[in-house]
């Protein structure tokens, strides 16, 4: 432990060095707005390295992110909003009070229940702290098919959607109606209306499957450019079908 605290404290030293006026003119001007573009790449580098399960690969990104993090806790320090440490000791605090079958007396008896327990003590949270609508709670910073995921779950929770599969396939079918219908008249504003109900009702779906639309869709993506890239490889015999590789 006494090394991780001095790694962990000489990380933070580094990027005040390199905030300071002696340090790096490009870090010296970052801000947290600046940061976000890099924030979203080192966590996408990181969901790779993850998929590749390449440990090197994974610590490397680890740290890329982890850097990055305390970076915006030290603007956040600077601008006296926050600091590292007050990060540490909310998340600290949030994880024992949620965990009170291990910190406090309660006694739990399996994996179901601590689940349970967990979304009460979430929604006593969420009494505690200031109402908020839908929209304001949108985690605006997540891929848009994940923003639309979060807002599905959140609704359903909420009991504003009815019925399951048989009834999200049905309003899919519905959507598509609806789209192909504006397509034929010609009304192409209502049609991108549409499409957009569509996709939206197809990311319901996905929740309802418990599959992550987002990695559904870069799945889809990297086939079909594998598929292209056959192609471009290997030339197709007259008889054979383009959407067969596509």
């Amino acid at each position: 432990m006494d090394q991780t605290n001095e790694l962990f404290q000489s990380l933070i030293l580094l990027i005040r060095t390199l905030r300071g006026d002696n340090g790096c003119p490009w870090d010296q001007k970052q801000t947290t707005e600046s940061l976000k573009v890099y924030l979203q790449q080192e966590f996408q580098e990181l969901m790779e390295a993850l998929e590749e399960k390449s440990s090197e690969k994974i610590q490397e990104e680890m740290g890329d992110l982890i850097f990055l993090l305390l970076f915006v806790a030290e603007i956040a320090r600077e601008q006296g909003d926050f600091s590292i440490e007050d990060v540490l000791e909310n998340v600290k605090e949030k994880m024992i009070r949620r965990h009170p079958h291990v910190f406090g007396n309660l006694e739990v008896k399996n994996i179901s229940q601590i689940r349970k327990n967990w979304k009460k003590i979430k929604e006593k949270e969420k009494l505690l702290a200031s109402q908020q609508t839908l929209m304001d709670k949108l985690p605006r910073h997540l891929p848009v098919l994940l923003q639309a995921y979060w807002a599905m779950r959140k609704v359903d929770e909420m009991g504003l959607n009815e019925g399951g599969l048989p009834e999200a396939m049905e309003k899919a079918i519905h959507e598509m109606e609806k789209f192909r219908k504006s397509l034929a008249n010609g009304d192409h504003e209502k049609a991108r209306y549409e499409l957009g109900d569509l996709l939206l009702t197809l990311v319901r779906l996905s929740r309802l499957l418990k599959v992550n639309p987002e990695e559904v869709v870069k799945e889809a993506v990297q086939r079909f450019i594998n598929g292209v890239h056959f192609i471009e490889k290997n030339p197709l015999p007259k008889n054979e079908e383009k959407e067969n590789f596509l």
